[in-house]
């Protein structure tokens, strides 16, 4: 099995191996400065981008989020990828948790941070 790469952003004994070549990974993510709306299409466009650098992996699987550190906010993820491939970043697209709307755009959401369960090799 591949050693993970290492990255401050994980919690601390984070990647952990889980299955085969598959780790999980446990980040604390900070906000856009100046969030983009996502965009429908073929690959979607726009959101917050998460690499799997971050994550102390190379290619992301699946993403799991949770709420942001002041309960406001939410993520969902997409790979921006089908069919089987593998995604070395993923977007992120955020939500207002009172609301279920997606943020508006150019939202400053620096001084927030979301824990993220990374599932990836």
């Amino acid at each position: 099995m591949a050693n993970p790469l290492s990255s401050s952003s994980c919690l601390n004994g984070f990647p952990a191996a889980v299955a085969g070549d598959r780790y999980m990974s446990v980040v604390d993510h900070k906000g856009p400065a100046s969030y983009a709306t996502v965009v429908t299409g073929t690959p979607p466009t726009g959101g917050d981008v998460l690499q799997a650098s971050e994550c102390g992996l190379k290619y992301i699987t699946a993403v799991s989020g949770q709420i942001s550190d002041d309960g406001q906010f939410s993520v969902e993820a997409t790979p921006t990828v089908g069919g089987g491939g593998e995604a070395t970043s993923v977007i992120l697209l955020w939500v207002t948790v009172n609301t279920g709307a997606q943020v508006g755009n150019a939202t400053n959401l620096s001084a927030r941070t979301i824990r993220l369960i990374v599932f990836g090799r």
